[in-house]
């Protein structure tokens, strides 16, 4: 009986994917046997069709994630949200909640997404917070890389593979020796440390790690317990008695509304609650400018994080560090009261490490920021006035406009996206950082271009002096700027437009181009 259904899913899959029996008898014999499948070839012979094709002659519930150097590991797993309603957190499915999971170009991603994979496969099982979610059966995952990385590693899997089961074999014989389980169990467990009599050096000797060790809770042993769940009181915050009560009803229908309202530097995190209910109702579908909200004081930590396409914050005063940290399609606006007598780009309005891991979105910032500002941004377009040290640390897209002074350290580790920095005392080389990025004048008409539309939107949303003055005298403020660029996202993006200019779409070319410049 098996044969004869072997026979029919071989031939149904054939109808799509053409040619190579052999490997369509592979991957089958895979599925009875209860594993998962790597196909390995060069873009475009047919890895995606092959699988489709399997899950549509096995009636499987299936689901695609395409791969790429930003996919996250909640990006598979899932994650959990705060649902106003009931009050609680509730968990959202991730890609890996279904029956055939194909897994595409699985090599473009980190190593930390990849391992999210390893329960999953492993014991067909997800674990969030604590909390374990058994995966529909059967579950398959099918990856597909392209062979041209798989070639930078000179060993063979079965070498990672055996590498990972010691480590887990050792960490099983330690925690057998302890009395414990479970890895979960060793959360908290300071009692089980204990302090070498003979360190490595004289200066590790030196170091007094009792307040590490010590145990204040007297003779009960800490351990994490996932039932202990911590009271936020989510329920007095502004998002929650203010946004949401006064503007979740319209958020069903999709439209659009504004708000005006004092906060202080005890409101953390404003405008996240009630944006997380804009993507779980409305996902990336809202206009830009549905929801405006003017705040008025001075904004706490995490003002604007994560808030999604749709969701415009404003705030005239000043804001603390965290401001938009991990934006994601949303758009802050921040300037000082109107009736301040200090300059703005004189003084920092924004605390540091705003807008850390931005992803998509805009901000407006009349006056400066401080430390380590767009670091890991990776898609955000912002507009500044001055920027503390360390500026787009890390940075691996988007645009930054900096109409003023920057500290030292800039753009270290930088290795995507475009900074222009207006640097009247031609003294921008002196703190930048040289390592990865080159630094040239505006020649480029597109440069200019978008140079210039960034500080409009900025004057019209701040009404800054400074941009007004800019855009009054630009042809003659033009050779003053600088383009900061790392030299290895020029040359992709010169690749790029090579493949485009020969038929490609713009996801091919990208592809392309990415594997011409990763040769060994």
């Amino acid at each position: 009986m098996i044969v004869e259904q072997s026979k029919r899913i071989i031939e149904e899959v054939g109808k799509a994917f053409i040619g190579k029996t052999d490997l369509v008898e592979k991957v089958l014999m895979t599925i009875y046997a209860g594993g998962h499948v790597l196909l390995e070839d060069c873009p475009g012979v047919g890895k995606t069709t092959l699988a489709m094709a399997f899950s549509k002659a096995l009636g499987l519930q299936n689901k695609r994630i395409q791969f790429t150097p930003d996919t996250l590991p909640s990006d598979i797993t899932g994650f959990t949200m705060y649902n106003r309603e009931s009050n609680r957190f509730e968990y959202r499915d991730g890609a890996a909640n279904c029956q055939l999971l194909l897994a595409d170009e699985i090599n473009r991603t980190s190593p930390k997404t990849q391992s999210a994979l390893l329960e999953v496969m492993e014991e067909h099982t997800i674990t969030v917070d604590g909390k374990t979610h058994a995966l529909p059966t059967p579950f398959l995952c099918i990856a597909t890389q392209n062979p041209q990385l798989r070639a930078r590693f000179s060993g063979k899997p079965e070498f990672v593979i055996n590498f990972m089961e010691f480590v887990a074999q050792e960490l099983r014989e330690y925690m057998a020796k302890l009395g414990i389980r479970t890895v979960e169990e060793l959360v908290g467990r300071s009692d089980l440390l204990q302090v070498r009599d003979k360190l490595i050096t004289h200066r590790a000797e030196t170091l007094d790690l009792s307040g590490l060790l010590q145990n204040p809770y007297g003779d009960h042993v800490p351990h994490f317990d996932p039932k202990a769940v911590y009271d936020f009181h989510l329920e007095k915050t502004l998002d929650v008695s203010v946004l949401l009560a006064k503007l979740g009803k319209s958020l069903k229908g999709k439209r659009s509304g504004k708000l005006d309202l004092s906060v202080s530097s005890t409101d953390r995190s404003f405008g996240t609650l009630f944006g997380s209910e804009i993507t779980r109702q409305c996902g990336n579908s809202l206009p830009d400018d549905s929801y405006v909200i003017t705040c008025h004081g001075g904004g706490g930590q995490s003002f604007g994080a994560f808030i999604p396409k749709g969701l415009t914050l404003e705030l005239e005063g000043d804001c603390n560090d965290g401001l938009g940290k991990g934006l994601s399609g949303g758009k802050l606006v921040v300037y000082p009261p109107k009736n301040s007598r200090f300059k703005p780009g004189e003084n920092i309005i924004v605390g540091n490490v705003a807008l850390y891991g931005a992803t998509s979105g805009k901000a407006f910032i009349n006056g400066c920021a401080g430390e380590r500002f767009c670091v890991r941004n990776s898609g955000a377009c912002a507009v500044v006035e001055g920027v503390g040290d360390h500026g787009c640390e890390y940075m691996t897209g988007g645009r930054v406009v900096i109409l003023g002074p920057t500290g030292k350290n800039f753009a270290a580790g930088m290795t995507g996206g475009i900074a222009y920095v207006l640097d009247e005392k031609h003294d921008l080389y002196m703190r930048l950082n040289k390592e990865q990025v080159m630094t040239d004048t505006l020649t480029e008409s597109h440069d200019i271009a978008e140079l210039r539309a960034l500080i409009e939107e900025h004057v019209a949303a701040t009404g800054s002096p400074r941009g007004k003055k800019i855009l009054a005298a630009f042809k003659s403020y033009v050779p003053c700027f600088k383009k900061v660029m790392p030299r290895d996202y020029d040359r992709m993006l010169r690749s790029i437009a090579q493949y485009e200019e020969k038929g490609m779409s713009r996801e091919q070319a990208e592809i392309e181009a990415f594997y011409a410049n990763t040769k060994v």
